[in-house]
């Protein structure tokens, strides 16, 4: 449900599934991902470092990792 709602746009709707999924599934990497970008749409900056960080251990995709270090990167 978060997932999709992100994808329309709707992030105040997206927030909250994705937010419980991650409380009842911490390695969610699909949860943290959205959540970071959804985090960089409200210019929620720090919430979306978190995410970003947390995304990176937990995926094995190398391009989204290196999407992840951008915004990390960019305020080092």
């Amino acid at each position: 449900m978060g997932w999709v709602a992100a994808r329309r746009g709707h992030y105040d709707e997206a927030r909250r599934p994705l937010e419980h999924y991650i409380a009842v599934e911490a390695n969610s990497c699909a949860s943290y991902y959205e959540l970071a970008l959804l985090y960089e749409k409200k210019g929620m900056t720090d919430l979306a470092m978190e995410s970003w960080q947390r995304f990176i251990p937990l995926t094995q995709d190398q391009p989204l990792k290196a999407e992840a270090h951008k915004p990390i990167a960019s305020r080092s």
